[in-house]
């Protein structure tokens, strides 16, 4: 059949169904990745132009089953289009690119696009910012949760990561930093600089970052690693510099030896980003931090000063949590951003006594994730999500307050080093990967374990599989969870009674819980505990049996 013919009964024949409507749909996601594999991207723009940039891109992919690929893309235009080495035309919806099964082959593939991208003070994939200061012109991308295909042509979804192979153009005096180690900065003709970079590490596409100006850079070595900063010429006189570099320093020494792995990225620079809108953004070896919240024009309290080391931990925190394992859809959020805060605040708490860390974390989080569920019924922490173009509303005080309150109860439960090897058996079991999700699918199943039984097992100090923190997660659909809390609430109180009463089970307990749960509870304390668990406290101890009676009387 002649390649033509075949090209038109593929676009004729094609299925009408869902997977192109507007954004990234749920279904779409689930299509692609049970598809498409290994995905690299050969990525070059030209960001010489004011308020456009020029790019090609070569996307390489491993095709495991039949069917169509579909890129996602939301550019001003797409212009020449190469499948396989065959020059075609494919036509796009504004949102999408479909590519006909007849044009692919089992294995590797290989699409190359032309296209343009749109560079604004605002709203666009590529951020410009003019400094009023000095005349100068910064640039910088900001993609999360879903603004990587208005970059360029990609498969936008979280769990399809890839290697980036990145080369930007920029005029000439400017310098770039990307999530890769630079390698070459090359003149042609005294018009322009080509700057090229090493492929990332798998990442995600909404992780995907450069940055591009004249700007001010700063390196030193702490702790026998290198760490830059960059920041704009006209307020380099401004930043602390060495302040700055020795907390990231310090944040990712910390979680090296909390986690029990290695920073996993190629190289660590920060950057401070003027006009942008959070407080940081976690790029896997090129953090953004907002520009206001590290360069102070008075005197910073210390509030001011907790609150950005706070910050930094944090960010740092998501090049464990977050980057290294993702979450396989914007769904499970909360897990990304509470482990980020909680592990930030644990960090704090420990690197700095005096901050008093854990009466910051009660202030910052618990009254606002309260105030957030004093409504009729509480509010989830998984949040269904079809569309990514719905995701930017998952975000908020229940994925950023309460998800981090979640999980220092399920440390306090488990104890810290049941909770601390659980960490560590998860980033090793889905390191480079996005881990299997627990929520609702298709066929409507949920968790696949007991939580109370899960619970009885971490608060006796056995460490549970290496996948224990997701698979054996709550049942967090609505409705759901506060029943799952309460049975692992019960299934403490038990655990605690017998902990604590001088019986035989005292024994099946950890020294660690023992130490936790008995030692600082006072007698008072410990009797209205367990008296208020009647069923635990059967047992042949005296104790059991005192408390049981003193139960009866009231």
């Amino acid at each position: 059949m002649p390649f033509a013919l075949a090209l038109l009964l593929a676009a004729v024949t094609a299925p009408a169904d869902s997977l192109t409507t507007k954004g990234v749909s749920r279904e779409l996601a689930e299509y692609r990745a049970s598809r498409v594999r290994d995905v690299r991207y050969e990525l070059t723009l030209d960001v010489t132009r004011h308020d456009t940039a020029t790019g090609r891109v070569t996307v390489r992919f491993h095709r495991t089953r039949d069917g169509d690929a579909i890129l996602d893309f939301r550019g001003p235009r797409l212009d020449a289009r190469t499948v396989n080495g065959r020059p075609t035309t494919l036509t796009g919806d504004g949102a999408h690119l479909r590519i006909p099964a007849a044009l692919l082959r089992p294995g590797e593939n290989t699409v190359e696009l032309t296209f343009l991208s749109a560079i604004a003070p605002a709203g666009a994939s590529i951020i410009r910012y003019h400094d009023s200061t000095d005349g100068a012109d910064y640039l910088y991308t900001l993609l999360v949760p879903s603004d990587a295909n208005a970059l360029f042509p990609c498969f936008d979804q979280p769990d399809l990561k890839a290697r980036v192979s990145l080369t930007l153009v920029t005029p000439r005096g400017w310098k770039a930093l990307a999530n890769g180690a630079l390698v070459a900065s090359d003149s042609a003709a005294g018009v322009s600089v080509t700057h090229r970079f090493r492929p990332s590490d798998p990442i995600s596409t909404y992780l995907i970052a450069f940055a591009a100006g004249p700007w001010a850079t700063r390196s030193a070595t702490a702790d026998g690693r290198p760490v830059s900063i960059w920041m704009r010429a006209s307020r380099a006189r401004e930043v602390e510099v060495d302040s700055l570099i020795a907390a990231n320093a310090r944040a990712i020494d910390w979680l090296e030896r909390y986690t029990a792995r290695p920073f996993p990225f190629q190289k660590f620079d920060f950057l401070l980003a003027p006009a942008f809108p959070f407080g940081g953004m976690e790029h896997p070896g090129a953090v953004f931090y907002n520009e206001e919240s590290f360069i102070y024009r008075e005197p910073p309290t210390l509030n001011q000063l907790l609150g950005r080391e706070a910050t930094i931990y944090h960010e740092v925190s998501h090049q464990w949590f977050g980057d290294l394992v993702t979450m396989r859809w914007f769904d499970d959020l909360w897990l990304k951003e509470g482990f980020a805060t909680y592990i930030a605040a644990v960090m704090q708490n420990d690197l700095s006594p005096r901050a008093n860390a854990w009466r910051t974390f009660f202030l910052r989080n618990k009254p606002v994730a309260y105030a957030t569920d004093a409504s009729r019924g509480t509010t989830p922490v998984w949040q269904a999500l079809a569309n990514l173009d719905q995701a930017k509303s998952n975000y908020g005080p229940i994925v950023y307050n309460k998800a981090p309150g979640i999980l220092k109860q399920l440390n306090f439960m488990a104890g810290d080093t049941a909770f601390r090897d659980g960490l560590r058996g998860y980033l090793k079991a889905h390191a480079w990967t996005s881990p299997p999700g627990d929520a609702p699918t298709s066929s409507g199943r949920g968790c696949r374990s007991s939580p109370s039984a899960s619970c009885r097992a971490e608060v006796r100090g056995r460490s549970s599989s290496p996948s224990s923190l997701r698979s054996r997660s709550p049942d967090l659909r609505p409705g759901r969870f506060a029943r799952t809390f309460s049975s692992w609430t019960r299934a403490a109180r038990r655990a605690r009674c017998r902990c604590c009463s001088p019986s035989p089970a005292r024994r099946a307990h950890s020294p660690a819980a023992r130490r936790q749960w008995c030692s600082p509870m006072p007698a008072t304390r410990r009797t209205r505990w367990c008296t208020s668990t009647r069923p635990a406290c059967a047992g042949p101890s005296r104790t059991s049996a005192r408390l049981r009676t003193r139960f009866r009387r009231r």
